[in-house]
């Protein structure tokens, strides 16, 4: 009976830490993704200690911000797909959500161009340029990357 019992508690823990086993890899890997992105931005840029902290500093806010705002656009959005579901018909309500909607879209484009400008004072335009090019094509390999390991 004791057997049982501790193969039981025992399997409850292996069922519990599964999943937090998961999100900690998963966690470790967007660490090791970020620091490698940081690894190439020094690189193409040809960043020196002082502009790296300084870039980095300005990159950092910028993301903060952003992520107010899509923390905000994704609790209208869950709150628009509640109202869908249960059948609202309010069109006024409608309107006003994808105004906000589309309001927060506008903000988050006004800070990446509030970013770009702020770089002006680290870097010049070619390698802005090829902050730009270099962001698109990461992330596009990344996803592919992603893509592929999990067929």
């Amino acid at each position: 009976m004791k057997k049982i019992f501790m193969l039981i508690v025992l399997s409850g823990f292996v069922i519990y830490a599964q999943p937090e086993r998961q999100q900690r890899k998963g966690w470790e890997e967007y660490k090791k993704f970020e620091q490698l992105e940081k690894a190439k931005i020094i690189e193409i840029l040809d960043l020196n200690e002082e502009e790296a902290v300084r870039f980095f500093a300005k990159r950092n806010e910028y993301r903060n911000e952003v992520k107010k705002l899509l923390e905000k656009r994704k609790e209208l959005v869950r709150e628009l797909e509640e109202n869908i579901e249960k059948k609202k018909s309010d069109n006024n309500y409608y309107k006003k959500a994808i105004a906000e909607i589309n309001s927060i879209d506008m903000k988050i484009s006004e800070e990446k161009l509030k970013f770009y400008r702020s770089l002006e004072e680290i870097l010049e335009a070619n390698e802005i340029a090829k902050l730009i090019v270099f962001e698109y094509t990461f992330r596009r390999d990344m996803a592919r990357k992603l893509m592929k390991r999990n067929r």
